[in-house]
Parts: structure tokens; C-alpha cells; sequence
């Protein structure tokens, strides 16, 4: 039976030379080059924070080593599968290996998911604090060593958007006023083009972040052109 890589290797045309964790890149027709290298720029090479809403350009930010995904919080069982799920997907996208294992102890290329109540959001970020879902990383020179998420109850669907940040997405999709007619789990939440789960969009987004042509720490004049090479490269399925 064929697995979801031999399928991808399937359809890859022969032109193509991008490749990551051992897939060649492919998308659908309708992506253009320019569309999609405004995208890749909008969320992986421009960064918003919270005290500095932006955008700016920023660097390229990743991980480079295997990751340790594991949860916490009262309802973290009940999202156990789903964990799972994203964690596979997202083994498949960077080509690093991301293993979820809910008990591990441990400080370095980890990423805890923490699922709290309301209570427990306002006592972490203030009374006044209107935050349902917030990621924060840190690392060194680009190297991503640590993330940690938390998703207020009731907005886990919130889960593959914040996965996205953790994983080195600094900022969030525009939607129509970029120009770029893209769906993303990266859009704003109430909008048209939010997905919950990761768009055909944030896949390629993904998978050229973590092409090893791009560097951690590379700036954005220099990362741009290296990840303009790259989409010249992702043929079409």
C-alpha cells in the first residue's frame, strides 16, 4: 500500500529540484511565484510582537533539531489524539522529527502545549487581559530551542495557528488586502480565509521554511532570494 510519502513522490514532476525531508515540493495550479513568495515573506520573514505590533523584517527562525511536543493542563487528555495527528503532520512538512510525548522531562527543542481555563489565562496575563490562545519562543541565532503555547478553553481550534508561530511564523495573514487570494490557519480568526487546520498555502509556507538552503538567522533581504529559488523549483502536482 502506498504511503502519503510514496504518493507525493508520485506526483512530483521531474523538473522538480526543491526537496525536503526527502519530498519533492509540489503545488496546486492557481499558486503562482509571486502569490506565493508574498505569503512566505508575510508570515515567516516579517514579525509582529506584542510590543511591537509592526510588521517588521525580520530573520529566519526554525528548528533544527529533533522536538519533544508534549501537554499539559486539565484538558489535555481529551486533545490527545489531535496532538498526535498535528505532530505527524507536521513531521512530514519540516522533514525533522517531532515526537509527541505528553510526560517527557525535558528543557531544550521542546514545545508544551499548554490547555487552560479562562481563570488561568487572566492569572498568567492580567485581569484585564483579552488573550485566548499566545505562543512565545525562544532560541539563539535562529535556532529555535523552546515554545510554549496557551490555548484558553474554548479556542483549541486555535491550536494549528499557534503551531505555526511555534514553529517560527512571526506574524499573521492579511487576507484580501495583501492581494494574494490565500487561505491560512494564520488569518485572523472570524475571517473567511482562517483555516483550523493547516491551509494547502501554509504547507508549502512550511515546507519552504524548512528547506536547508534557508539558514536560521538569515536576514530577510537574504533569505527572500534564497526562498524566491526555491518556489522557481516547486512544480505544479
Amino acid at each position: 500500500m502506498l504511503g502519503r510519502r510514496d504518493v507525493l513522490l508520485g506526483t512530483a514532476s521531474l523538473a522538480a529540484t526543491s526537496i525536503v525531508g526527502g519530498i519533492p515540493l509540489v503545488r496546486a495550479a492557481g499558486i503562482n511565484d509571486q502569490d506565493l513568495l508574498k505569503f512566505f515573506d508575510t508570515l515567516a520573514l516579517m514579525r509582529t510582537t506584542q510590543s511591537d505590533p509592526g510588521p517588521r523584517p525580520g530573520k529566519v527562525r526554525k528548528w533544527t533539531k529533533p522536538v519533544i511536543v508534549r501537554s499539559r493542563g486539565a484538558d489535555a487528555a481529551a486533545y490527545r489524539d489531535t496532538m498526535k495527528d498535528l505532530v505527524e503532520e507536521t513531521s512530514d512538512l519540516t522533514g525533522l522529527h517531532f515526537k509527541y510525548a505528553s510526560g517527557k522531562r525535558t528543557s531544550d527543542n521542546v514545545i508544551t502545549v499548554y490547555f487552560v481555563s479562562e481563570a488561568e489565562m487572566k492569572q498568567i496575563y492580567g485581569p484585564e487581559s483579552r488573550s485566548v490562545c499566545f505562543t512565545h519562543t525562544r532560541g539563539r541565532a535562529g535556532e529555535l530551542r523552546h515554545g510554549r503555547i496557551r490555548l484558553r478553553k474554548g479556542f483549541e481550534d486555535c491550536l494549528h495557528h499557534e503551531f505555526m508561530h511555534a514553529l517560527g511564523f512571526d506574524n499573521h495573514w492579511p487576507g484580501p488586502k495583501s492581494g494574494v487570494n490565500a487561505s491560512s490557519s494564520l488569518a485572523h480568526r472570524h475571517s473567511a480565509e482562517r483555516t483550523q487546520g493547516y491551509s494547502e498555502w501554509d504547507k508549502l509556507a512550511i515546507r519552504m521554511l524548512y528547506h536547508p538552503r534557508l539558514q536560521p538567522g538569515s536576514p530577510r533581504s537574504r533569505a527572500l532570494s534564497d526562498a524566491a529559488e526555491i518556489v522557481s523549483e516547486i512544480a505544479y502536482a
